[in-house]
């Protein structure tokens, strides 16, 4: 990201790149999307670990940008939907995790423990 973007410049960035889709529910693109791209990432790392034993090559590193910003792109779209900032999830995450480690479950199981 330049660094004269921001969180809200670069969800606004992908409104420019997002197709109508008609089905159901206007998020159920996205979420689907979402889904899709994580598959990719966790298939890009299971190869890495498969075929060179954890060793993370340039190319696997870029491979794995691509893919993880790809993720970013369709939360950004379900933010959007939603009517939730990039900023409002990040800091909805820290206040979750920051809970859970205070009240040392920061390894549990469960949405919310």
């Amino acid at each position: 990201m330049p660094k004269s973007m921001t969180w809200q410049d670069y969800q606004g960035h992908t409104q420019c790149t997002a197709k109508a889709v008609n089905m159901s529910h206007p998020a159920t693109y996205a979420v689907m999307g979402l889904a899709s791209e994580a598959g990719e990432v966790a298939g890009l790392w299971k190869k890495i670990m498969r075929d060179r034993a954890g060793i993370v090559s340039p190319k696997d590193r870029q491979d794995i940008k691509l893919e993880l910003g790809d993720c970013l792109w369709y939360i950004a779209q379900v933010g959007l939907i939603l009517d939730l900032t990039l900023e409002e999830i990040a800091a909805c995450n820290v206040d979750k995790l920051q809970d859970r480690l205070s009240r040392g479950v920061i390894n549990g199981n469960g949405d919310h423990r």
